[in-house]
């Protein structure tokens, strides 16, 4: 029984020494690794403006003349001849990039492009013979495998930290126009390791550190490699990312989307461009994505990430819900800098009415008034718009919990145009205690410098 025993024990270490960190550590893979990876600095000349100025007020406070800003990032060298991958915000307007390589040497880079979507620059020394690291597949990479993170943070010299990724396609909608899905890691990413390289244990890239977040604990986030090498080869060939785009803006289901469409998963359709080829395809606002090239669709990242990185002139067959029947549309891509001009009509609607009488919908958690031509000089909108305004918001409602606020507009009910408190209550009459009813909304951003619009729907239940 005690040799039994024992020999139980020695099968129980054996198994656990097969999956442990090796006592070396990862000396061996850090030295293969670490001249590859580079220290990042940007400066920025910082311009003093006229005294006395009408606008003076919107650069207080002011910079005497000469002084430079100066900010620092990690990148790592993909070629042998000096190409230099970094984040975009890294670079982002400096007057002059400098790259330290691991042996002190300082070179004056130029970029050559950056990808704004991806949060991807690209940069390039006049050297040759240098070591690079190879970009791996971040599609073959697992929850729980181990990951390097290199860098140099806060000034500190060359740093290794070390951990496991812990989660994949992560959708941190770090930008109005994000691309990417995020490797999620422990490895400790700090300030400065912004632009280096997350690698396998075999030292291959698949993962660029781009951002931590603070939330209790520190998680760390990385851009895979099987996203950004298409934005690297496109900066290498043009200088830009051309991609191509279908002219609509998406929105993941939430519960009650779901519930109402009696689907478990897929991308609602917030907008559609007009003149683009959604629009000519005859797709429609809250139409959903159910597929893509035959491929199901969970959420809208699903939609992006089988789009986002197409040429344009690409093809794509969309698999569609639209007024409950399923429909396929076969639409070729146009350019997506079309989209790219943030005060493009191209998302616009129509004109508008109004009248003077409040209203509670208390059913729906909302409070409505009228939409005044006043209010709508407020809004300083280059369109005007018809709808009712929302005046109150329950709290604890489910319309508070899907972000609806006072001034907000309401433009369709039930997916009919809205012009009048009547008419919202007439429409709402019709739906049946329980049932969840789509809310078309508009909502204003005005800033000191201009205005801005988006365009979404909410589902609601009516109590």
């Amino acid at each position: 029984m005690k040799l039994f025993s024992i020999l139980s024990l020695s099968l129980i270490i054996v198994s656990t020494t097969a999956i442990a960190q090796p006592l070396e550590g990862f000396a061996d893979l850090v030295e293969k690794t670490r001249s590859s990876v580079v220290h990042i600095q940007s400066t920025t000349q910082q311009v003093n403006r006229r005294q006395n100025s009408p606008y003076d007020f919107f650069f207080q406070p002011q910079t005497p003349r000469g002084q430079d800003t100066n900010s620092a990032g990690s990148g790592f060298l993909i070629s042998s001849d000096g190409y230099v991958v970094t984040n975009r915000h890294v670079v982002e307007r400096a007057d002059e990039i400098s790259v330290i390589l691991h042996d002190e040497k300082r070179y004056l880079a130029k970029l050559i492009g950056s990808d704004d979507s991806m949060d991807i620059a690209l940069l390039k020394i006049d050297a040759g013979n240098l070591p690079f690291l190879r970009l791996g597949n971040s599609d073959k990479m697992r929850v729980g495998d181990t990951v390097l993170a290199l860098g140099y943070p806060l000034y500190l010299g060359f740093s290794v930290t070390s951990g496991i990724i812990s989660g994949i396609g992560r959708n941190m909608n770090a930008g109005q126009v994000d691309l990417a899905t995020y490797i999620q890691t422990d490895a400790d990413i700090t300030f400065g390791n912004s632009g280096g390289p997350l690698v396998n244990n075999r030292g291959d890239v698949v993962g660029i550190n781009t951002m931590i977040v603070s939330r209790g604990e520190t998680y760390g986030f990385a851009i895979p490699s099987a996203l950004f090498k298409h934005s690297i080869d496109q900066l290498k060939r043009h200088g830009e990312v051309r991609r191509g785009a279908l002219g609509v803006t998406l929105a993941s289901l939430d519960d009650e989307a779901r519930e109402y469409y009696g689907i478990q998963g897929g991308a609602l359709i917030q907008n559609v461009a007009n003149g683009f080829p959604a629009a000519k395809a005859g797709i429609r606002k809250d139409d959903v994505i159910i597929a893509v090239d035959g491929q199901k669709v969970r959420n809208s990242q699903d939609v992006i990430a089988l789009i986002g990185n197409r040429p344009p002139g690409s093809v794509v067959d969309l698999e569609l819900l639209s007024d409950g029947s399923k429909t396929r549309k076969t639409i070729k891509l146009t350019d997506r800098r079309r989209l790219t001009d943030p005060d493009s009509n191209f998302f616009s609607d129509a004109p508008d009415e109004p009248a003077r009488e409040e209203t509670g919908f208390e059913s729906i958690g909302l409070s409505l008034l009228p939409l005044s031509e006043e209010r709508l000089e407020e809004m300083g909108l280059e369109e005007p718009i018809e709808g009712v305004l929302i005046e109150g918001v329950a709290p604890g409602s489910l319309a508070e919990s899907k972000q609806l606020t006072p001034g907000t507009v309401i433009t369709h009910l039930n997916r009919q145009p809205i012009t009048s408190v009547d008419q919202f209550k007439k429409v709402l009459g019709d739906v049946r205690s329980g049932g969840l009813v789509p809310v078309r909304v508009v909502q204003v951003l005005r800033t000191n410098y201009r205005v801005s619009r988006t365009e979404r729907t909410v589902f609601l239940r009516k109590k």
